[in-house]
């Protein structure tokens, strides 16, 4: 991977961490300004992924390979899935559920862009 390929992808890690960490430690707000009422239950979804964001996060910036930004892109595909399939079910998460996604597929999409970046620099 050259050295502007990784210093992006470094930089993508550091926003998905922030992103995580945000939901991780001040999920209250985080939903709350997506248009969610927080529940016990919300906020410990909030919680989990914002854990899940952190640890992928570190994961890619550590692991920063082709292969690895891939993977993080199916997660993050099938992440914006289903949060599409609970904005289409549950009218009272639609507004989280589809920001979550819109997060989501951005992610993706930084991803493969990058992975696709790093395997024709190699």
């Amino acid at each position: 991977m050259d050295r502007t390929t990784l210093t992006l992808t470094r930089a993508a890690a550091l926003a998905r961490s922030a992103w995580g960490g945000a939901l991780l430690l001040d999920g209250r707000t985080m939903l709350s300004a997506f248009g969610d009422r927080p529940t016990k239950s919300s906020l410990i979804v909030a919680r989990v992924l914002g854990a899940r964001q952190v640890a992928q996060g570190a994961i890619t910036a550590v692991t920063s390979s082709p292969r690895v930004l891939v993977a993080g892109a199916v997660v993050d595909v099938l992440h914006a899935t289903t949060a599409v399939g609970l904005a289409l079910a549950a009218r009272r998460w639609r507004s989280v559920a589809l920001t979550d996604a819109a997060v989501a597929a951005t992610l993706a999409g930084t991803g493969w862009w990058l992975a696709i970046r790093a395997h024709r620099r190699s």
